[in-house]
């Protein structure tokens, strides 16, 4: 019984993503991202360079340059997991903000989950924790009856 647990733990762990505090979880690979922005400074803006990060913003990657009067950034994520966004704006007179690629901080952070993989929320409602405390149980059944197959299939 003892190997029984020891596989429901890696298997179940392998299943069940924690996410960080401010992910969203998203369903599709397709995402749009509203750009908000201040309409006062509008007319300062030359473009706004949309990057992203797989790494929790430790390198990012320029996805796309968009026009000050764009309203949303698209982005199609190659495979699920984590992305982080951010924008620098490009300002007319050349100065950016922020001032430096470095120093971008992650303006929406979305993990992409089209293969239904079990999320955990950091600070979940009430709701949330039945929703995920019923996925577990699932998750847990379903274990325990391929064991038990298994089990029934090991010669004695």
């Amino acid at each position: 019984m003892y190997e029984a647990v020891l596989a429901l733990s890696l298997v179940v762990s392998d299943r069940v993503i924690p996410l960080e505090t401010g992910v969203i979880e998203m369903p599709s690979r397709k995402i749009a991202i509203p750009i908000l922005r201040n309409k006062d400074r509008v007319n300062e803006i030359e473009a706004m360079n949309f990057y992203v990060s797989t790494d929790r913003g430790k390198n990012w990657k320029l996805h796309r340059q968009y026009k000050p009067t764009d309203n949303e950034a698209l982005f199609e994520a190659p495979r699920d997991g984590s992305y982080w966004f951010a924008l620098l704006i490009v300002f007319k007179d050349s100065h950016t903000e922020p001032a430096d690629v470095h120093n971008l901080r992650a303006g929406q952070k979305v993990y992409v989950n089209t293969q239904k993989r079990i999320c955990l929320s950091p600070n979940p409602s009430n709701e949330n924790l039945i929703k995920e405390n019923a996925q577990l149980k699932e998750e847990v059944n379903r274990l325990r009856k391929r064991i038990e197959e298994l089990e029934k299939k090991k010669p004695n």
